[in-house]
């Protein structure tokens, strides 16, 4: 069981022992996740999944199910599935629903899928869940190094770690809609390379150099080479190979006094 609180305190969330979820508390962009924006004045049952901007019946959605761990937002709601899933639900005018095919703007009053950092697909291999005022983080055990996702208001760099660059000429990124990777610089095998490095390239975090060719992963990307490329193999040498080898002495011609 668990329990989580908006940081507002407008709304609660629980998880039963049986992995379905109750919600309480103010309900005004959908947040308690019942498919309505009516407040209720008792904790209620999370429904099921839906599909972004429709509008199901209750009945179709059924109940949300193998709830392993929540986050409570301002005005949304977070719930990390027994698969790695994670599904969000409430207001998404800041996209902290993470869903890159909800409208921006438009709160969903039951869960919907949080997509893949592509924007594309479905965010998967999540461990856990938190939720900012209007932004979302979800942590990814990768290869036993805990990588960070984030999205939603990222007005003052809370998705990415840092403010959004602005000036002349650019723009400044404040609204993040479906997950990004956050540049966290651990580094676990002091290779170079920041475990988030280390998952884009599909590397091992803490193993420096992941082919075993003498090479650290770090050098070998700055290099331009492949660090998963297995190593060369050189032949075994002919044992019925009795050539004498060469061997060419030069001698050098600058920087030599006469006796």
């Amino acid at each position: 069981m668990a329990i989580a609180a908006g940081p507002s305190v407008n709304h609660t969330l629980a998880i039963k022992g049986d992995g379905t979820l109750f919600a309480w508390g103010s309900n005004y962009d959908g947040q308690i996740g019942n498919n309505s924006e009516a407040t209720p004045s008792y904790p209620v049952q999370v429904v099921g999944l839906g599909t972004p901007n429709t509008h199901p019946t209750t009945a179709s959605l059924g109940y949300l199910s193998g709830v392993v761990g929540i986050a409570a937002g301002t005005n949304h709601s977070l719930a990390v599935l027994s698969n790695g899933q994670v599904c969000a639900w409430g207001d998404s005018y800041r996209g902290q629903l993470g869903n890159a095919t909800q409208s921006i703007g438009t709160d969903s009053d039951f869960p919907i899928l949080v997509s893949a950092a592509t924007g594309s697909g479905t965010l998967t291999g999540i461990a856990s869940v938190s939720a900012g005022g209007n932004h979302s983080v979800a942590v990814m055990p990768y290869q036993g190094a805990p990588l960070f996702f984030g999205w939603g208001d990222d007005t003052y760099g809370e998705v990415e770690g840092a403010a959004p660059a602005t000036g002349p000429g650019q723009v400044a990124i404040t609204t993040r809609l479906f997950p990004t990777l956050v540049h966290v610089d651990a580094d676990a095998d002091d290779d170079g390379l920041s475990d988030w490095q280390e998952y884009l390239h599909g590397t091992n975090p803490f193993n420096p150099d992941s082919n075993g060719d003498g090479i650290l992963d770090g050098a070998a990307v700055a290099a331009g080479l492949d660090p998963l490329a297995p190593p060369p193999v050189l032949p075994p040498p002919d044992p019925n190979d009795h050539t004498p080898p060469q061997i060419t002495i030069t001698f050098p011609t600058v920087g030599i006094t006469p006796l």
